[in-house]
């Protein structure tokens, strides 16, 4: 194991920014598209101001079983949790934000050019994370093994595969028994 501060560490750690800004980019080069991408930013901007607010000030870390508890969760206990330090935090981290994205205008080009400059920076932003993967790829491997409750505090992605978790999760849950083979054994 190599010491911390070795140059490989520090380079993973200088270069985990511009992994981590590279594949958010990606997701809203992705997602911001007319009509459709202000609304679904806004929305995932009040979704993070909420999980964030839940992560932090009440030591959850959100994974399928935090969904369900959310999910199966009666109105008076939620209403427990609306206190007026959570409604300035949802303000400042989420409304905030949301009103500052619906208010910019955003200028689209041309059909052609627009997806033409789209290619272009989600390829660069793919480019990004596969030249920097293999300079510090030990260093990434080796810290998502022995931290993996890491990635739960990555809030944009975690939320999200929290969600999905949860939906296939009870989807599967409401399967009916079939007996595959009625031979004896």
């Amino acid at each position: 194991m190599a010491e911390f501060g070795s140059t490989t560490q520090i380079i993973a750690l200088i270069n985990l920014p511009l992994l981590m800004f590279a594949m958010l980019y990606l997701l809203f080069n992705i997602i911001t598209v007319p009509y459709i991408g202000k609304p679904l930013i806004v929305f995932l901007l009040l979704c993070s101001a909420l999980a964030d607010y839940a992560m932090k000030n009440m030591s959850v870390v959100i994974d399928s079983d935090m969904v369900r508890n959310f999910v199966e969760t009666t109105t008076r206990e939620a209403m427990d949790l609306v206190t007026p330090r959570a409604m300035i935090y949802v303000f400042i981290f989420g409304v905030l934000p949301s009103l500052w994205v619906i208010f910019v205008k955003i200028n689209y080009r041309s059909r052609a050019k627009e997806i033409k400059q789209r290619l272009l920076y989600a390829f660069i932003s793919v480019i990004i994370p596969l030249l920097i993967a293999p300079l510090c790829y030990k260093e990434y491997v080796s810290f998502g093994r022995n931290h993996s409750v890491v990635r739960h505090y990555i809030n944009t992605f975690n939320y999200i595969s929290a969600v999905n978790r949860y939906y296939k999760k009870s989807r599967n849950a409401h399967h009916e028994f079939v007996i595959l083979d009625e031979k004896p054994i």
